[in-house]
C-alpha cells in the first residue's frame, strides 16, 4: 500500500502549514532542495545501496512533507485580507446563479487583483430580495461601494463562519441592500460547471414539472443532483436525529449504483470490437455526474477511485482497494489540501477505511442460513462498521449520538437504492408524459416511505442523546481505542486483549478527567445577541442566563459553549447583580435611574448597559463607581457610538460586544476582560 504511506508525511505537512504561520518564500525554497535532494539521492550511489535506501526514504518523507505546505501555505494566499481592499467601488462577475434565503439572494462572485496568485479573490455576496431582479444570472457583472465585512465569531463557542468561508475558498462576504448596487455588464463564459449547472437546473425542473413537490422533491433533488435548495430544516433534523444524513448528500452509495447503471447501459451498447470504447466513456460519464451534484468531496472520491478501477481493468492490473482510498485522498489533498478540514471529507474517508476493515469481521460473527436475514445482518454490520470509524467525529462536531442509526440504516439504505436506480430511469426517459408520469409517481412514493420511516424513527424514546461534550483530546483517544480494536482483531492474542482492556480503562479516565478539567470555576459573559440583553453566570454545576429578549435564540447561538464547559440547561432569570470571583457586576437594562443621583455611588467592578437605559456616560458616573463599562447588543446604533465617544472623552474602559465580541469574565482570565491592575 504505497500511497497509504505517502499519505502520511503530506497530511503532517498540511496541518502544519494550517496551524502555524510559515512564510511562502521559506516553503518554496525548502521545497526546491528537497526535490534536489530526491533527485540526487535517486540517481546516484545510495538508491543502489540497500544500507542506505532509509536516507531516500527520508528525503521523500520531507518532500512530500514540504509539498503539503507548500500547497497549503500557497492556498492561503489565494484568499484576500478585506481589510486591505482600499477600492472604493468594486466590480464583482457572479460565477453561479443566485440561490434563494429568507430574506435575500445569496451568490459567489469573482473580483480581479492581479497580485493575488489566481488574479482574484471570491466574494460572498447577499443581495436584498427587493432589489434582486428575477433575471440576475451567472455572468453578470455588478457594481457595488466597499462595505465589505468579515464575519467574526462574537460568542464562545459560536461557529465560525469567517473560517468555514476561507476553507472554501472565500475571503468574505458582503451584504447589498436596495440601492447600493447595480448590474453593469454580462460575461458569456462557457465552463464546465456552468454547463453542470444548466444540466441540474433542468433535471430539477422535470421533477417538479412531473408532481413532485414538498419533502418528496427535496428528498429526491438532494439524493440524485446534490441539490439541496428544497430542503427544509425540519425534515434536514429527522434524518440527523435517526443517523441517515448522510443519504440525503450524495456520496459513494449514490456513485456506485450510478456507475453499475452506466457500466450495463455501455456495455448493452458497445460489445465486442467497441469494448475499449466503454471504459473512456464509462470515466466521462461519471465526472460528469460528478460535475453535475457539485463535486462534493465524497463524490470526488468515489469518482476517482471508481476510475482507478476502470482504468486498472483496461490495463489488466487490479490494487489493492486501501491503496486506491489512499491515492483518492492524496490527490485530492494535492489539489486542495483545504479539503482535509472539510467534515465530509473526513466522515466519508472515515466510513470507507472502517467499513473496509470492520464489515467483514463484524459480518462474521453471525451467519445465516436464510438469504432474506442474511442480507439484514449485512446491511446491520455495515452500519455498525461505519459507525466505529465515524462516531468521534460525529461526536466532535456534532454533540449528539443517534441511537437507532442501525434501524435507520436497515430502512432508508435499500429504499435510498430504490430512488436512485427510478432517479436514473426517469432522468434518461424522453419527454413521453405518460411514462414520465407513472415514473415521477413510483419516486415520489418511495421517498414518501422513506421519510415516514425516518420521521417515526425520530419519535421513538430516546431517539437522540445530545448535549455530549467532546473535544480533540477525546478524538484521539477514541481513534486509539480504535486501532487497539483493530489489531486485536486479526491477532487475536492475550497481549492485545489486554492492550484493549487498557486502552478502554486510559479512555475513561481521559474523559473523566477532560470533563473536570474544563469546568475551570466561576465566570460570566455578556453575549452578542442581536437584539437581545444576555448575561449568562456559569461555574461547576450552575448555569444561569439573565435575559431580555429571545432566550431559545441565545441557547441556539451559546449551546456549544454550555456543552464544551459540561454546563447543565440554564436556568432563566432576568437578575441584575452578580458577584463572580469577588467582583461585583451589576446590569442596568431599564429606566429605573434615568434622571437620578446618589450621593455615595454604588461600588462595583463591571456595569453592563443595555436598552439605552441612560441619558448619558456622564449620568453612570454620579450612580455608580466602575472600573469597565460593557454595552450590550440590546443597545441601539446611535446609542452604543455615542456611549463609546462619551467614554473615550471621560476615560473610561468600555467594551462594545457587536463590535468587539463577547464579554467573558473568568476568574483566571481576568487580563483578557480587561480588569487586571496593571
Amino acid at each position: 500500500m504505497p500511497f497509504l504511506r505517502l499519505l502520511f508525511p503530506l497530511v503532517l505537512g498540511v496541518c502544519v502549514g494550517f496551524y502555524l504561520p510559515v512564510h511562502w518564500w521559506y516553503v518554496s525554497s525548502s521545497l526546491f532542495f528537497f526535490v534536489a535532494m530526491v533527485v540526487v539521492a535517486s540517481n546516484g550511489a545510495m538508491s543502489k545501496s540497500y544500507r542506505y535506501r532509509w536516507v531516500f526514504g527520508l528525503l521523500l518523507f520531507g518532500l512530500l512533507f514540504m509539498l503539503g505546505l507548500y500547497r497549503t501555505v500557497e492556498e492561503s494566499r489565494c484568499c484576500k485580507d478585506l481589510q486591505e481592499e482600499e477600492r472604493p467601488i468594486l466590480m464583482a462577475e457572479l460565477t453561479e446563479q443566485p440561490r434563494e434565503k429568507l430574506n435575500s439572494y445569496a451568490v459567489e462572485a469573482w473580483v480581479e487583483e492581479e497580485s493575488l496568485p489566481k488574479g482574484g479573490y471570491t466574494l460572498l455576496l447577499y443581495v436584498a430580495k427587493d432589489s434582486c431582479p428575477l433575471d440576475l444570472s451567472r455572468g453578470d457583472v455588478v457594481a457595488f461601494p466597499n462595505s465589505l465585512f468579515r464575519m467574526r465569531t462574537l460568542n464562545p463557542g459560536e461557529f465560525d463562519y469567517e473560517a468555514f468561508l476561507r476553507l472554501r475558498g472565500i475571503s468574505g462576504s458582503c451584504y447589498l441592500p436596495t440601492g447600493t448596487w447595480q448590474r453593469v455588464a454580462h460575461r458569456e463564459r462557457f465552463s464546465l460547471t456552468s454547463m453542470a449547472w444548466n444540466i441540474q437546473h433542468y433535471l430539477s425542473e422535470k421533477l417538479i414539472r412531473y408532481g413532485l413537490s414538498g419533502k418528496e422533491l427535496a428528498v429526491v433533488s438532494a439524493m440524485a443532483l446534490g441539490n439541496r435548495d428544497y430542503m427544509e430544516t425540519s425534515l434536514r433534523n429527522s434524518y440527523s436525529a435517526t443517523g441517515a444524513s448522510h443519504i440525503l448528500a450524495v456520496s459513494g452509495l449514490h456513485v456506485g449504483v450510478v456507475f453499475w447503471v452506466l457500466d450495463k447501459v455501455l456495455k448493452f451498447f458497445f460489445r465486442s470490437r467497441f469494448r475499449w470504447i466503454r471504459v473512456p466513456l464509462l470515466i466521462a460519464s461519471l465526472w460528469g455526474y460528478a460535475f453535475i451534484t457539485g463535486l462534493p468531496a465524497s463524490v470526488v472520491r468515489a469518482s476517482f477511485m471508481l476510475s482507478l478501477v476502470c482504468v486498472g481493468k483496461l490495463i489488466h492490473r487490479s490494487s489493492s482497494v486501501y491503496n486506491t482510498v489512499s491515492a483518492s485522498a492524496f490527490f485530492m489533498l494535492l489539489y486542495n489540501p483545504f479539503y482535509l478540514f472539510d467534515v465530509g471529507f473526513q466522515l466519508s474517508y472515515a466510513a470507507v477505511f472502517s467499513i473496509l476493515f470492520f464489515h467483514a469481521k463484524v459480518k462474521a460473527l453471525q451467519t445465516f442460513q436464510s438469504k432474506p436475514l442474511s442480507g439484514v445482518w449485512s446491511l446491520f454490520s455495515v452500519s455498525v462498521a461505519a459507525q466505529l470509524g465515524t462516531l468521534p467525529i460525529v461526536l466532535y462536531y456534532f454533540h449528539q449520538f443517534p441511537v437507532y442509526f442501525w434501524l435507520s440504516g436497515l430502512w432508508v439504505v435499500p429504499l435510498s437504492s430504490v430512488v436512485i436506480y427510478l432517479s436514473l430511469f426517469f432522468f434518461l426517459l424522453p419527454e413521453v408524459e405518460w411514462l414520465c408520469g407513472v415514473v415521477a409517481k413510483l419516486l415520489s412514493w418511495a421517498a414518501w416511505l422513506m421519510n415516514a420511516g425516518v420521521g417515526c424513527m425520530e419519535t421513538l424514546p430516546g431517539a437522540l442523546v445530545e448535549n455530549i461534550r467532546f473535544g480533540g483530546v477525546e478524538v484521539l483517544v477514541s481513534y486509539l481505542v480504535v486501532f487497539v480494536l483493530a489489531v486485536f482483531w486479526v491477532r487475536r492474542n492475550l497481549r492485545w486483549a489486554r492492550m484493549l482492556l487498557l486502552s478502554f480503562a486510559f479512555s475513561f479516565g481521559v474523559f473523566g478527567l477532560s470533563g473536570f478539567l474544563v469546568s475551570r470555576g466561576d465566570g460570566l459573559a455578556v453575549y452578542n445577541i442581536r437584539g437581545v440583553s444576555a448575561v449568562n453566570r456559569y461555574g461547576r454545576g450552575i448555569n444561569e442566563l439573565s435575559c431580555f429578549g429571545d432566550d431559545k435564540l441565545v441557547s441556539k447561538v451559546v449551546s456549544p459553549f454550555w456543552v464544551d464547559h459540561n454546563l447543565p440547561y440554564p436556568q432563566i432569570t432576568q437578575r441584575s447583580l452578580f458577584s463572580v470571583g469577588g467582583k461585583a457586576v451589576y446590569c442596568l437594562r431599564d429606566s429605573t435611574f434615568r434622571g437620578k443621583v446618589t450621593p455615595t455611588p454604588f461600588q462595583i467592578e463591571v456595569l453592563v448597559l443595555g436598552k439605552d437605559a441612560v441619558a448619558s456616560a456622564e449620568a453612570l458616573t454620579h450612580l455608580f463607581s466602575f472600573r469597565l463599562l460593557v454595552l450590550d447588543s440590546s443597545n441601539s446604533w446611535s446609542f452604543r457610538k455615542r456611549m463609546a465617544r462619551e467614554c473615550e472623552r471621560l476615560g473610561i474602559p468600555c467594551w462594545d460586544v457587536v463590535e468587539k465580541g463577547a464579554w467573558v469574565l473568568e476568574k483566571h482570565f481576568e487580563d483578557e476582560a480587561g480588569l487586571n491592575d496593571g
